[in-house]
């Protein structure tokens, strides 16, 4: 096996390119070393070559910072650069064969989610953990702790304990950037505290389990939630909603971001508005009632919706997850009081006044980092 990104001068590789032949790991064919002065150093297959290697060009930032990151991970571990797996004819940009088995992607451009949903099946179905980077342009922050990510990116999340983590790189000042404890707001948005790394600086211990960070995000989740009150008045629907129950703005305890969130299409301030007043305060006050009763009524709100979740969630799963969370939130807020495991009851009315706002804020930011009795 033969790497051209091995630290070797022109002359050497000249010198090799006379004496030996070079055949494709993948396809076995013929391929040719090119050295030229425009373009990164490669080997590459004939024209008429068909191999899946050769399908789809790479860009110049791709091939950098799949060569940063193999030399960067070389430092410390045995890896493959584009090994072969046969099983199920994948080739990730770096293969970590120290156990546990680590596909590392460097992924610079746009791919469908179904794309990146079977890339991640196949690999774990192997015993294999993905591990994905993103290409820094794809970084798009749109304040000090808000952050715009695209549908395929969810799918490149990892976690780690109830954090979960989004990973780039970028090849050009060599800086790894996590952006860490991201929080789902909408389909698209979230919350996320970034951190940047030099790549000369960090290890793949560092990489893989980054060192604990205590994050706030109490005053943007104040300011987002200002501003979603005024945009959510011009969506029609919802505006008639909050009037058929003589409300101008929608009740105080909805809009909070719960962990599971990140599966919903559906704003919280949008799903939670109707769980209290279509739901919750038709149960008399001090009248215990059910988990399983909320989580039909939330399952219900859901079906009302064209795509309420995320690609390839189970609506079962999500719904259980989200009830937990929203009552548990709910009963910190001290709208209801857990009696059992599975039961409630309400003690107090919902409002849309914002005289709690403070001091829900801080019991939400608590509570995300695990210092009141639920951990979001």
């Amino acid at each position: 096996m033969v790497s051209i990104l091995e630290r070797r001068d022109k002359t050497y590789w000249r010198e090799l390119r006379k004496t030996e032949s070079f055949f494709c790991p993948l396809c076995k064919m013929r391929v040719e070393m090119r050295l030229g002065s425009k373009r990164r150093w490669h080997f590459a297959h004939t024209r008429r070559s068909n191999c899946a290697s050769g399908i789809k060009g790479e860009s110049s930032v791709h091939l950098q910072g799949k060569e940063d990151l193999y030399l960067f991970a070389k430092k410390e571990l045995k890896v493959k650069l584009e090994h072969y797996l046969p099983h199920s004819k994948q080739r990730p940009d770096i293969f970590l064969e120290s156990p546990p088995h680590t596909a590392l992607e460097f992924q610079c451009a746009t791919i469908s989610v179904s794309s990146i949903y079977k890339r991640n099946h196949l690999y774990l179905k192997q015993g294999i953990t993905p591990f994905w980077i993103l290409g820094a342009n794809r970084l798009r922050r749109q304040g000090a702790q808000l952050f715009r990510i695209q549908q395929f990116e969810w799918y490149a999340i990892r976690k780690k304990g109830q954090e979960h983590i989004l990973t780039y790189y970028d090849p050009g000042t060599k800086l790894l950037c996590l952006v860490r404890h991201l929080i789902a707001l909408q389909s698209e948005l979230v919350f996320g505290h970034l951190q940047l790394n030099p790549l000369k600086e960090s290890s793949m211990a560092e990489l893989f389990s980054p060192n604990p960070v205590s994050v706030s995000f109490e005053k943007s989740l104040h300011d987002y939630r200002q501003r979603k009150r005024r945009t959510l008045l011009y969506n029609r629907k919802f505006r008639l909603f909050l009037y058929t129950h003589q409300l101008t703005a929608p009740p105080e305890e909805s809009g909070w971001p719960l962990r599971s969130q990140c599966y919903l299409q559906i704003p919280s301030f949008i799903w939670q508005s109707y769980f209290l007043l279509n739901y919750l305060q038709f149960i008399p006050l001090h009248t215990p009632f059910k988990t399983l009763q909320c989580e039909i009524a939330i399952k219900t709100i859901f079906h009302s919706f064209n795509q309420p979740l995320k690609s390839y969630c189970r609506l079962d799963i999500v719904v259980k997850q989200v009830t937990k969370e929203y009552l548990s939130l709910l009963c910190l807020f001290g709208t209801i009081i857990q009696l059992e495991p599975d039961i409630y009851k309400r003690i107090k009315e919902s409002k849309q006044t914002l005289v709690n706002e403070e001091k829900w804020l801080k019991i939400w930011d608590q509570a995300l980092q695990g210092k009141g009795k639920l951990l979001l």
